[in-house]
């Protein structure tokens, strides 16, 4: 295969982070941290803008970031196209669920089996942030 055929970016990407804007930086901080057991930091900005906090868990980076003053943003209201949600893998479904429960997750789809072998819970985060837990 020529370097011409290769197709470069399928080839040397990495997914990096999912950006969140919040409309309670310090709530969706303890959320993350309470809830998931992410690792969450603040991280330096450029002067004049907000500060922003890395919050990492499974693998998974979310930037998360206050309106900036000449912003306007509106709640996701229903079914909207674009992102859905971020899904996370575990081995067990049912503890993963119940821990996230014990810890004050809002539990918005139990687990169900899509297809043998197959299943799917939802939980609801700050900003109504649609999170999947799978196991497969």
């Amino acid at each position: 295969m020529t370097e011409q055929q290769m197709n470069i970016f399928a080839a040397t990407a990495r997914f990096d982070h999912a950006h969140i804007f919040c409309s309670d930086l310090e709530a969706s901080e303890r959320w993350f941290s309470e809830v998931l057991g992410a690792e969450v930091y603040r991280r330096p900005t450029k002067p004049g803008q907000p500060v922003t906090a890395v919050a990492a868990v499974g693998g998974l980076t979310f930037l998360l970031r206050p309106l900036r003053d000449d912003e306007v943003l509106q709640e996701a209201i229903g079914q909207y196209f674009g992102l859905d949600h971020v899904g996370f893998l575990v081995p067990d479904i049912i503890a993963a669920v119940a821990d996230l429960k014990s810890r004050g997750a809002s539990v918005t789809d139990e687990p169900t089996e899509l297809r043998p072998g197959v299943w799917v819970a939802f939980i609801e985060g700050p900003d109504q942030l649609r999170i999947e837990i799978l196991q497969k």
